[in-house]
């Protein structure tokens, strides 16, 4: 079994590979899922990823629950303990010590 370090560079380095052409389409699909799923119509309050290294982008689901009025939320690790923490597009984020 590998262990987590190669496992991770491994699917980093697939993820890498993909086209921006088709990591573009993924990251479409992905909000256009979320946007129509009957949990996403009924929440105030989401949590969602800011993408990195080759991750599918969150982003235009993001635009379109703050522009509904709805709370976004990103992930921050910090001590290993993650929380959550409001967010709205206008924000700047600011990398942590692993450069996400």
């Amino acid at each position: 079994m590998q262990q987590r370090p190669q496992l991770r560079a491994k699917i980093r380095l697939r993820r890498n590979r993909i086209s921006k052409k088709t990591q573009e389409r993924a990251a479409e699909t992905l909000s256009a899922k979320i946007l129509c799923h009957p949990s996403f119509a009924k929440a105030s309050n989401i949590g969602f990823y800011a993408a990195f290294d080759g991750e599918i982008s969150c982003t235009q689901a993001i635009l379109a629950a703050h522009a509904q009025g709805k709370q976004c939320f990103l992930p921050k690790v910090r001590n290993k303990l993650l929380t959550f923490h409001a967010y709205a597009p206008e924000q700047i984020l600011q990398a942590n010590r692993f450069g996400i």
